[in-house]
């Protein structure tokens, strides 16, 4: 941002000053990575929430200055106002903005401000949006491009809200949905996967309007990519922006192979010229190296060096909320994971799988944020594993109560005996339920939102601590 805090939003739109940035709803994730990011620029930032959090905690301790509950007053002094989209339109702040003609935006309005005077790269797609963030994000600081970030969770072994930061590089990373990514405008737009057809149509969107200074890096293994990239050149003006795919299939730009290697993989690319890749990816599962391939070539396609980067990647510990090994105690193996997508719980289950010894199992933990799970999710998390111990939802006005039919819908046609599910009352019945099962050689996979999965996986390497094997 520039000395006066003043960044255009895109074309056609008004400049925003963002000399005093209020947040309505800092407890929305964006606007907590916004805070993080204004607070990290020395700007004076105040902020709404609905309660209290640990993550609030640490934003007043940088320096944000946050109120619990919504007043007119807050507004006192806020150049810009940024509200989250939960936050409904009548609330007392929103409408003392409006009638004191300070500018109420979106987060991704927000966002876009922070793109200007920056390359932006925006790390896009249905699932692995997160990882493959993370990963460039660690490797462009290994590097020294100190650049700016934006993502959906924090960075392991980088400390609280690390999810966010404001560099002096010429760099932004910028984790978001397609239709989001569209209204970025970004210089670089990489393409995880596009399983869902809305994620299409938006990605569409997003690369139709992107011109031949563009540059895209997208996974040519999966359908959904290959169905936007084969309609890119048509009904265009302009052409189209440079393409680069990655995948395992030969006709990609870079194919990749890859081996296990500890609890990781390593990985060789293979390019145009004879160029070659060579890294070890550190993390759990197959998606982990499409992951990894995709930041490094987004990295390489920047000028940075192959070499510098496959010796950054390899000290990369990974993100929160995603796929980590927690643990190993008396042999048993306690990962979390914070999937809720189908793909993604596929791919984590998958990965647990891959790392039981001969016959090991793969016990699941499962703290669910609501009882509203569709009847597909259900399935894939009561068949992906051998034994089950399910926890009620937490109670809120939304979900008084646990959803006692989903899972038995579910488990239509389903050998429930032979999973053995289980219904844990409470945390501590379900730390006992996982840990007495649990053997030498077998995996338990604490899945669910990540404040409720660290204190599980946590508790749960206690408990086998101290029952000894």
């Amino acid at each position: 941002m520039d000395g006066a805090h003043t960044d255009r939003l895109g074309p056609n739109t008004e400049p925003v000053d963002l000399s005093r940035p209020h947040l309505i709803g800092v407890e929305d994730p964006d606007l907590m990575a916004l805070a993080v990011f204004y607070a990290s620029a020395g700007l004076p930032v105040t902020g709404s929430e609905s309660a209290p959090s640990p993550l609030s905690t640490e934003l007043r301790r940088r320096g944000c200055r946050l109120w619990t509950g919504y007043s007119p007053a807050h507004i006192h002094g806020a150049s810009v106002v940024i509200a989250s989209p939960a936050i409904p339109a009548g609330n007392s702040e929103i409408l003392t903005a409006h009638r004191q003609g300070v500018p109420v935006i979106s987060p991704v309005r927000a966002f876009s401000a922070l793109t200007a005077a920056r390359i932006t790269i925006a790390v896009t797609g249905t699932c692995g949006k997160t990882g493959t963030a993370g990963m460039l994000v660690h490797l462009l600081e290994q590097v020294g491009a100190d650049p700016s970030w934006v993502i959906g969770d924090d960075l392991v072994g980088a400390g609280p809200l690390s999810r966010a930061r404001r560099g002096t590089g010429e760099l932004i990373v910028i984790e978001c949905d397609p239709a989001d990514a569209a209204k970025l405008r970004p210089d670089v737009a990489v393409l995880t996967n596009l399983y869902d057809e809305p994620h299409r149509e938006a990605a569409g969107g997003l690369l139709g309007q992107m011109t031949a200074d563009g540059l895209v890096i997208a996974c040519g293994d999966d359908p959904g990519v290959r169905t936007v990239l084969e309609h890119i050149t048509s009904d265009r003006a302009v052409k189209a922006p440079d393409v680069v795919t990655y995948g395992r299939c030969g006709d990609a730009t870079w194919t990749f192979v890859h081996g296990v290697h500890g609890p990781g993989y390593r990985v060789q690319a293979h390019g145009p010229r004879s160029a070659l890749l060579e890294s070890v990816v550190p993390g759990i599962g197959l998606h982990q190296t499409y992951n990894a391939v995709a930041a490094v070539l987004t990295a390489v396609s920047l000028g940075l060096s192959p070499r510098d980067l496959a010796e950054a990647l390899a000290t990369f510990k990974g993100v929160q909320g995603h796929l980590t090994i927690v643990g190993v105690v008396h042999g048993v193996t306690v990962l979390a994971s914070a999937a809720h997508h189908p793909e993604a719980l596929r791919a984590d289950l998958s990965a647990a799988r891959d790392l039981t010894d001969v016959r090991g199992k793969v016990h699941l933990l499962h703290a669910p944020a609501s009882a509203g799970l569709a009847s597909q999710t259900w399935h894939l998390l009561l068949t992906g594993a051998d034994r089950v111990t399910l926890l009620p939802p937490p109670t809120s006005p939304d979900h008084p109560s646990q959803d006692e039919a989903a899972p038995s819908t579910a488990l239509t046609g389903v050998d429930a005996d032979r999973l053995g599910i289980e219904r844990a009352r409470g945390l501590e019945e379900a730390i006992e339920m996982s840990a007495r099962h649990a053997r030498p050689g077998d995996v338990v996979v604490v899945m669910g939102p990540t404040y409720r999965t660290g204190h599980l996986a946590a508790s749960l390497l206690q408990r086998l601590c101290g029952q000894g094997r």
